[in-house]
């Protein structure tokens, strides 16, 4: 293992650009009707933080946490796997 240093970080991807970006644009493409829920939900953050009502926080980061769990599943499960 004494060749460690002559890897770069290019080595380590496991698809090319392209192949990223083609597998990103299906991803939008097959969820195309949710892109607009979830404009919704970023208006609904700016409105919770604009507002501030009554732990405004811990809604923000439902609807966060709700968002990014979504697009790690659709991703990687139906996606990447």
């Amino acid at each position: 293992m004494s060749e460690w240093w002559t890897y770069r970080l290019e080595d380590f991807l496991l698809f090319s650009p392209r192949v990223y970006w083609r597998m990103f644009e299906l991803a939008n493409a097959a969820f195309w009707p949710l892109h607009l829920l979830t404009l919704g939900a970023g208006l609904a953050i700016v409105l919770l933080v604009l507002r501030r009502p009554p732990r405004h926080g811990l809604w923000i980061a439902l609807v966060l946490a709700a968002l990014f769990a979504f697009v790690g599943w659709s991703f990687l499960s139906s996606r990447y796997a």
